[in-house]
């Protein structure tokens, strides 16, 4: 894996988490996109 990909994952993940807070299921669909571009 290259800096920039785990630097892709880690932007998704955050994003993830932020939207998990406010919405659970799109939190689960943006981590899960992030994981599996």
């Amino acid at each position: 894996m290259t800096a920039r990909e785990r630097m892709g994952m880690g932007i998704m993940g955050n994003i993830g988490i932020m939207i998990l807070i406010r919405m659970p299921e799109a939190g689960s669909i943006s981590t899960a996109a992030g994981m599996h571009p």
